[in-house]
């Protein structure tokens, strides 16, 4: 059974018999096994109550299990014994051994049996999915729930970091939408990391008084730049995967394809491609399925990729016309896909930002041209730290997104010539060049008829 019956559930009053049902196995005083390992890890002889575990905040659970090795004895009784890390398997039993914990002491939680059917909490999803969609569907229940995260683990390896996991309402609303055979879209204004968070600014945001003193419902904006679209992203990579509707490859497949335009055109078409974005998984999925390009879910960020002829009409026709300065922003951008305006959001360090130079820079999305004292590059042109450990050689891990596995933040790129496959101790190049910029034709620059410059 994926859930604990009544009977199991009265029984389990300490962590062995928990970690017994999830399907750890081994003894308890026997350090190679899997129950005996993970139990001396969790300096617990098995006696204690799961409530003991519950407490522990499911990020720092996170990062135990991620410490955990398990110690099998070597064939040389005499040598030490060789270090082992645990299996997918043996990842989503201690994985499921701290959902059930939780779920049996959540305040939340429903006792299994025939009284909680009628007492069982519905969502709409135009909270967690689409705010223009007012359907309602009841929420998973936590057996569910704990299966989605183990098929994950099974899958991936580990669990999802805390930023990338979903809420049970999250969840619920995925699962409506996968079963529905709609579009794979979430609307990134209601959808994002920590859900929780996200639904108290939704509500303080959503709604104002009108000069009748009426409240009026607002709309909200989507994410305000590509960091911040990458972040929704994740959550709805990670609950793609847990239904197993759409593999890691082509969801990671799509997420370059939207990073690789905003490198090329900038932030200051970030309103553009976000617009883009959103009918293409909105709108143009559903002409690629009705039209049979795309049989199922699966298939549809690859599907999406391919469309050149909706890229070329949506996105990069439009944005060579606003650099060219040909046309602007407003008359482009419409009013199905709003963005948060870059003068009101917050800055992504958190700081408040102050008029000048570099910031007008950064909100214009031009290439910037930070050195250190040293005369090499300190950031990229997108303003992104560089690693000083990779231009050593000494760190060369980078996560998925290609960001450094120690910070979380900083590039792996050479700090002469931006490369990724060198640092700058190895480069050739005698130093980092300035970034071309584009002049003006006027009195002094680069037209035929410019005037000559004055002597001072």
């Amino acid at each position: 059974m994926s859930t604990p019956s009544p009977e199991e559930w009265a029984q389990m009053d300490t962590l062995a018999k928990v970690a017994a049902w999830a399907g750890l196995a081994g003894s308890i005083g026997d350090l190679s096994t899997p129950l005996g390992s993970f139990l001396r890890l969790l300096g617990s002889d098995g006696k204690d109550h799961p409530r003991v575990l519950a407490a522990l905040a499911e990020a720092d659970y996170v990062k135990l299990v991620n410490t955990w090795v398990l110690k099998i004895p070597a064939p040389n009784p005499s040598d030490p014994a060789i270090d082992q890390a645990p299996t997918p398997m043996q990842l989503g039993q201690v994985g499921l051994l701290g959902k059930t914990c939780r779920t049996m002491c959540s305040s939340t939680a429903v006792a299994p049996g025939p009284a909680a059917s009628s007492s069982k909490r519905r969502i709409k999803l135009s909270a967690v999915i689409n705010q223009d969609d007012d359907y309602d569907v009841d929420i998973l229940d936590e057996s569910t729930v704990a299966n989605a995260y183990a098929k994950y683990t099974k899958r991936i390896g580990a669990f999802p970091r805390p930023e990338e996991e979903l809420s049970q309402e999250q969840l619920t609303g995925l699962h409506s939408l996968f079963k529905s055979g709609r579009a794979p879209y979430v609307d990134m204004a209601v959808w994002g990391p920590y859900h929780h968070r996200l639904q108290r600014k939704r509500r303080l945001k959503g709604v104002r008084l009108n000069q009748y003193g009426e409240i009026q419902t607002l709309e909200l904006t989507g994410p305000s730049d590509f960091e911040a679209w990458r972040e929704c992203y994740a959550v709805f990579k990670v609950g793609a995967i847990m239904f197993e509707e759409i593999t890691p490859a082509r969801l990671d497949a799509y997420e370059k394809h939207i990073r690789n335009y905003h490198e090329r055109y900038g932030r200051g078409c970030w309103a553009l491609i976000y617009q883009a974005d959103v009918r293409a998984r909105l709108e143009n999925s559903e002409r690629l399925r009705r039209v049979g390009k795309d049989e199922h879910d699966m298939a549809v960020p690859t599907t999406l990729i391919l469309d050149l002829r909706f890229w070329h009409a949506e996105l990069e026709e439009p944005a060579l016309l606003v650099l060219a300065k040909s046309t602007k922003m407003e008359k482009i951008v419409g009013d199905d896909a709003p963005v948060e305006s870059l003068k009101q959001a917050a800055p992504l360090d958190g700081r408040v930002a102050q008029g000048g130079g570099a910031n007008k820079r950064k909100q214009l999305g031009l290439r910037e041209h930070r050195v250190g004292d040293d005369g090499n590059l300190t950031h990229n042109r997108r303003g992104a730290s560089l690693c000083s450990g990779f231009q050593q050689g000494q760190c060369l891990e980078r996560d998925r997104w290609g960001n450094c596995v120690r910070d979380g933040h900083s590039k792996h790129q050479c700090a002469k010539c931006l490369a990724e496959d060198h640092g700058a101790a190895v480069c050739p190049s005698s130093g980092p060049k300035m970034p071309r910029t584009f002049k003006g034709k006027g009195k002094g620059g680069g037209g035929r008829k410019g005037g000559k410059a004055k002597s001072s």
